[in-house]
C-alpha cells in the first residue's frame, strides 16, 4: 500500500482558509481537522483567517516533507495567538499517526486532490531542503510574506533563526548583487560588458552565492515564484523578477550551457500556466520587465548560431504558449520600444583601482549540469 502523508490540525475553533499547495477551501470548524492523502514529498501549507470584509486575511505558510518516516504533522490551533503551533512531542505524533485511519478522525479529514498533484511538481519539484534552509525557511517554520529585510548577505550558518519555534519567519533570498568593491575593481571594458551582458554576473552569482551549483538557483526560482503564488508575498515576487531578469540577460551563457538554460525555458512555461490571464497587464507583476525580459532572451534564441535542437525546440513551445493564452507577441517591435539602455562606462569616469579580471562570458568556469 502507497504510504500517504496526514497534515492533522486539533482545536480549531473558527473559521479558516486553508490549504495545501494548490488546493484551498474554507473549514467549518469545529469538524475540520486537516489533510489526508497527502503524497509523498514535499508541499506547502497555508492559512489565513477570513477578513471582517469576508475576504482573505494576512496569511501564514510553512512547508512539510513527507516520508516513510514522516508521515504526520500535528498542529494545534491556540486561540489567544490566532495560529497554529507545532506538535513536535514524538510520542503525542505516534499517538496521531495510530488515529488517522479510525473512523472518528478519517471522517474529519479531507483528502487531498490528488489530480492536482502534477501540477504542484512543475512549479515546485525542484525545490531543495537546502534552498529552504539557506533562505532561513527549512520544513516545520512558518512562513510570513516578508517586509524590508529579505535578502541575506550571510552564509547559512550566520543566518538568524528566531529564538522561538514558532515564531513565524520572513524569507531571507539570496543576494544576486555583486558588492560594490568587486564592481570597482573591473575595467571600463569589463564594467561595460558587465551591465550589457548578465553572463558574468551569472559566473558570480553561481559561483559565490550558490557555491558552485546552478540548480540551487533553479531551485530559488520555483521558491520565490511559489510563495508569490500562495502567500502573496511581494518580497518573493521581487526576487522571482530579480531571477528571471538575470537569466533572460546572458548572451553568451546561453550558448554555452543549453542545458541550463532550457530548464530555465521549462520552469518559466510551468509558472506562466499558474498566471491569470491579465498577468501580463497586471501593474503589480510589472508587465514591461516581463516582455523586455522574454523579448531579450527569445531574440538571443533566435540567432542562427544557437544551435541546440532542445533549448530551441522549448523556446518554441514558449514563445507560442505565451502567445495563445495572454495573447503577447513577445517579437513584436513593442517590446522592444520598452528597454532599457545598456550602461557604457567611459575611461575617464572610472576610478582608478586595481583590476580584476572577469572570466569570459563564453568560457564560464562554473558548472551548470546540462549534460
Amino acid at each position: 500500500m502507497q504510504p500517504y502523508g496526514y497534515v492533522v490540525c486539533r482545536n480549531v475553533t473558527r473559521q479558516l482558509e486553508f490549504g495545501v499547495d494548490e488546493v484551498s477551501y474554507r473549514t467549518v470548524a469545529p469538524r475540520f481537522m486537516g489533510t489526508k492523502l497527502v503524497p509523498m514529498g514535499l508541499h506547502l501549507v497555508h492559512y489565513s483567517m477570513p477578513s471582517s470584509g469576508g475576504g482573505a486575511g494576512m496569511g501564514l505558510a510553512f512547508f512539510v516533507k513527507f516520508s516513510s518516516e514522516k508521515r504526520v504533522v500535528v498542529v494545534d490551533w491556540d486561540d489567544k495567538e490566532e495560529d497554529f503551533k507545532f506538535v513536535r512531542d514524538e510520542d503525542e505524533i505516534r499517538r496521531m499517526q495510530d488515529l488517522v485511519n479510525t473512523p472518528e478522525l478519517d471522517q474529519r479529514l479531507g483528502a487531498y486532490p490528488i489530480q492536482h498533484m502534477s501540477s504542484w511538481n512543475e512549479v515546485s519539484d525542484r525545490i531543495s531542503e537546502a534552498t529552504l534552509h539557506r533562505c532561513a525557511i527549512p520544513p516545520m517554520s512558518k512562513i510570513c510574506s516578508g517586509g524590508d529585510e529579505t535578502r541575506s548577505s550571510t552564509s547559512q550558518s550566520q543566518q538568524v533563526i528566531p529564538f522561538f519555534e514558532d515564531a513565524p519567519r520572513i524569507p531571507k533570498f539570496s543576494n544576486l548583487s555583486p558588492p560594490k568593491p568587486f564592481l570597482a575593481t573591473l575595467s571600463p571594458t569589463e564594467r561595460t560588458q558587465y551591465h550589457h551582458d548578465g553572463s558574468g554576473r551569472l559566473e558570480w552569482v553561481i559561483t559565490t552565492v550558490y557555491g558552485g551549483n546552478s540548480d540551487e538557483l533553479l531551485s530559488e526560482l520555483q521558491l520565490s515564484y511559489v510563495l508569490f503564488l500562495y502567500t502573496a508575498s511581494f518580497s518573493a515576487l521581487e526576487q522571482w523578477k530579480e531571477i528571471v531578469k538575470l537569466l533572460c540577460s546572458c548572451q553568451q551563457a546561453i550558448g554555452v550551457h543549453a542545458g541550463f538554460f532550457f530548464n530555465f525555458l521549462c520552469i518559466v512555461q510551468a509558472q506562466l500556466g499558474h498566471a491569470p490571464k491579465d498577468f501580463f497587464v497586471d501593474p503589480l507583476t510589472d508587465s514591461n520587465f516581463l516582455l523586455v525580459c522574454l523579448h531579450d532572451i527569445f531574440e538571443v534564441l533566435g540567432d542562427p548560431s544557437m544551435t541546440d535542437p532542445a533549448l530551441k525546440s522549448q523556446s518554441t513551445r514558449l514563445l507560442d504558449y505565451v502567445q495563445t493564452k495572454f495573447g503577447v507577441n513577445l517579437m513584436s517591435s513593442d517590446a522592444t520600444t520598452i528597454e532599457e539602455a545598456p550602461v557604457v562606462v567611459e575611461p575617464e569616469t572610472a576610478a582608478a583601482q586595481p583590476k580584476k579580471t572577469l572570466t569570459s562570458p563564453a568560457h564560464l568556469s562554473f558548472s551548470l549540469e546540462d549534460e
